[in-house]
Order: structure tokens, then sequence, then C-alpha cells
């Protein structure tokens, strides 16, 4: 189901590189949502999602950007 919506959304291949890379950070944010003590310090579960969060968000902007950037060159080479 991830693999699909990976594909669908960001256009990632199923098993690349940077898909794993979002799924592990996904499933620790995942583990998370239930903190009990929902303190962002780096040792507690909730701190660890939060991490993850922030480098999911991060690798999402950075595949956006690029998208961005090669739309952009294309309506370019167009005009």
């Amino acid at each position: 189901m991830f693999d699909i919506s990976m594909k669908i959304f960001l256009n990632f291949e199923p098993g690349s590189s940077t898909g794993k890379e979002i799924f592990s950070q996904f499933i620790i944010w995942g583990k998370g949502l239930g903190a009990l003590f929902p303190y962002d310090i780096p040792i507690t579960v909730f701190g660890k999602a939060m991490s993850a969060r922030r480098k999911i968000l991060s690798i999402t902007n950075k595949i956006l950007q690029e998208k961005k950037a090669q739309l952009s060159t294309s309506e370019d080479d167009t005009e």
C-alpha cells in the first residue's frame, strides 16, 4: 500500500532507496503517535517520531523542489 502511494504521489519506483528511507522513517513516526509522554526529547518515542517526521518532510520537500525545477525547465524549453 505504501509503495502504491509513493508511486502515485511522488512517482517513486517500488524499492527505491529514497522510498525505503521514507518508509523506515514513516514506521518510526507511526510508533510515536500513541506515545504516553508526548515530549519532544530525542530519547523518548515521541521525540524519535518527531525527528522522523522532520526527516520525511525534508525528503519530500527536496523532491517537490526538484519536480518544480524540472517543470519550470520544461516550460522554458517549450517557449
